[in-house]
């Protein structure tokens, strides 16, 4: 019991290496057999040795729902699915160049003019910057051409 009562997750360890570790402590308890831990108990002491800091979030949704009918499994998927989401979106969006692409038009009498403005000089940009023009070019060689 003092093992399960002083059980932490370790900083660098994820949320299945700590159910792991869980899992060999609450099967030593249950075969003892002085305390037999339930599946909900088992789900709520996840919950409880999560870092706020890193897991705060997938907690409180947790927390939301009803507790009393979950399993570890359960849990575990979902706490699975906020570990690959955060490691999936990036944690500094200083780091990550934001891509804006900025089009002006203005009509001046037959010809129309369109300017295209990047404010980074990515090859997508440089693509969409070339479709456009090639587009505009077909407009205006629609527009100059008039049937018979």
């Amino acid at each position: 019991m003092n093992k399960l009562n002083t059980f932490e997750m370790l900083p660098k360890e994820n949320a299945n290496e700590m159910y792991s570790r869980l899992n060999v402590i609450v099967e030593e308890l249950n075969g003892l057999g002085l305390n037999q831990m339930s599946a909900v108990d088992v789900a709520r002491k996840i919950l409880c040795v999560l870092p706020i800091k890193k897991y705060g979030h997938i907690v409180t949704v947790l927390h939301q729902g009803d507790l009393s009918t979950t399993t570890p499994t359960s849990i575990l998927g979902k706490i699975n699915a906020h570990e690959m989401y955060m490691l999936m979106k990036p944690q500094d969006d200083s780091s990550s160049a934001k891509k804006d692409l900025a089009l002006k038009a203005s009509h001046k009498g037959k010809a129309k003019k369109l300017e295209v403005e990047s404010s980074t000089s990515s090859d997508d940009d440089a693509s969409i910057v070339l479709l456009v023009r090639r587009t505009t070019k077909i407009e205006e060689a629609q527009q100059e051409w008039t049937p018979l």
